[in-house]
This record gives C-alpha cells, sequence and structure tokens, in this order.
C-alpha cells in the first residue's frame, strides 16, 4: 500500500518585459483597495525601526538585520489583501511568528555582504587614488584644505570604486530581491530562497530592466510634493514586488508515493 503526498515546489516564469511596469500597476490597484492601512503599516513600520536606528551602535544593525523580517509581514499583507480580505496591522508581525529565524539570517547575511561590497570599493578607491592613505585622512579631517586639482585627481578613482561597488552589489541584490517571499510564503531556507531569487532575476532581466526605469520618474513623482507622495509610493514599491514574486516564481505542486 502507497500514501500519495502532495509536497510543493517552486517553478520560475519567465514573463514579458511590459510585466515590469504592470507589477507597478497591479500594486498601486491593490493599495486603492485599502489606502489608509498600507500607510498605518508603512508608518508602524518606520516608527519601529526608526526607534531601533535611535539606540546607538546596536540599534542600526538590528534595524537592518530586521528588515526581512517586516517585508515578510507586508507580503502576509499582500497575500491577504489580494484575496479580498481586510488588512490588520497584526500583520506587520507574521515575520515574527513563523520563519523568524531564517528570515533573520537572511537580513545577517544581506548586513554582512552589503558591509563586505562597501569595504571592497573602499579599498578599490585607496588603490586607485593618487594620494596616501594618511593625506586623505587629512583631507577628510579638514575638507576646506582640498585643493580643486587634488579634487579632481580623486574624481576617477571614486567613479571606478562606484563602478566595481555596482558589479558587486548588481547579483546581490538579485539574489535578494525575491528571497524574503521564497522564505515567508514558501518556507525555503536562506540559501536556497537567495539561489532561487537569483535565478529568477537573470532569467527576466528584461522585465526587471523596465520595472527599475520605471521605478525613476515613479520615485522622482512621489518626492516632488513635499515627499507626501511617498506615503503611496513606498507601500507600492513594497506591493509591486509580490507581484512580481507572484509572476515569476510559481508553486508547483508536486506528488510523491511513499509506501506504507
Amino acid at each position: 500500500m502507497t500514501t500519495t503526498t502532495e509536497v510543493s515546489r517552486v517553478s520560475i516564469r519567465v514573463v514579458e518585459a511590459a510585466a515590469g511596469w504592470d507589477w507597478f500597476v497591479q500594486a498601486f490597484r491593490l493599495f486603492r483597495t485599502q489606502p489608509w492601512m498600507w500607510i498605518l503599516l508603512l508608518f508602524v513600520q518606520i516608527g519601529i525601526q526608526g526607534a531601533l536606528r535611535a539606540v546607538p551602535f546596536i540599534g542600526p544593525l538590528a534595524s537592518t538585520v530586521l528588515a526581512f523580517v517586516f517585508q515578510a509581514g507586508f507580503l502576509v499583507a499582500c497575500t491577504e489583501a489580494i484575496q479580498g480580505k481586510p488588512i490588520r496591522v497584526e500583520l506587520l508581525f507574521e515575520g515574527f511568528k513563523r520563519n523568524t529565524s531564517r528570515l533573520l539570517g537572511l537580513g545577517g547575511v544581506a548586513l554582512f555582504l552589503g558591509w563586505l561590497i562597501l569595504m571592497l570599493m573602499v579599498a578599490a578607491f585607496l588603490l586607485l587614488s593618487p594620494l596616501s592613505f594618511n593625506e586623505l585622512i587629512r583631507y577628510i579631517a579638514n575638507p576646506q584644505a582640498l585643493d580643486p586639482a587634488v579634487a579632481l585627481s580623486l574624481l576617477a578613482p571614486l567613479l571606478l570604486a562606484a563602478v566595481v561597488a555596482a558589479l558587486l552589489a548588481t547579483p546581490l541584490l538579485m539574489a535578494l530581491w525575491f528571497a524574503g517571499a521564497l522564505v515567508m510564503l514558501e518556507g525555503l531556507d536562506v540559501s536556497s530562497a537567495m539561489r532561487l531569487s537569483f535565478s529568477a532575476s537573470l532569467r527576466n532581466w528584461l522585465p526587471l530592466t523596465v520595472y527599475g526605469l520605471a521605478a525613476i520618474p515613479i520615485a522622482i513623482a512621489a518626492i516632488l510634493p513635499l515627499g507626501l507622495g511617498l506615503l503611496v509610493a513606498v507601500p507600492v514599491f513594497q506591493i509591486s514586488i509580490f507581484m512580481a514574486y507572484r509572476e515569476m516564481c510559481v508553486r508547483v505542486p508536486e506528488v510523491s508515493s511513499e509506501p506504507s
């Protein structure tokens, strides 16, 4: 006699380039169903993370590590809202109730690799700079003493170091983009989630490029009216990640038979 068990896995779907814009459209539509609740979730998250960042030393680190835990709450809110259910503030804390250690681990990995990229950028600048380390420290301590000709000589090394950082940060961003959703909604471990997120981003580079280009004017438009547009733009950006995730990462049930 055999027992049939349904196990879920995640399959990557390649979508059209136009989907990059459509994720914002879908996100805004979902935002409009319960706008004040989305804004309230944003305020609660900003309040908590702002209070954490006010704590010397450990606060900013803790806030960064917890970023994926709060993102998980937004993702759960998305799954509720898209089913027509009301959003509740307590959904923001769902990441503290399940898959917490994995979400914290994801935040820790992001923090470590982010600092590593920053250190590599600084190292690249120091290697390319025409000035010695001591001279750079002296100019940092007293920027008024920096001669315009010297400042101009530092421009090329700074730009090259920024290019190095961008080249290193891009694959990290790809690995993290859907990792929070894969950990929270699919229960994947950190390494599996990052690998799958990177693969999904790589295979869908064209719609994600469109998404990134579309994000620029949206962000500018949100900042212009005294930054008030960010009350809408930030939740919409959060929701758009969920919209992209649900189109690219499809849950596929697998049926396995086990003898009993």
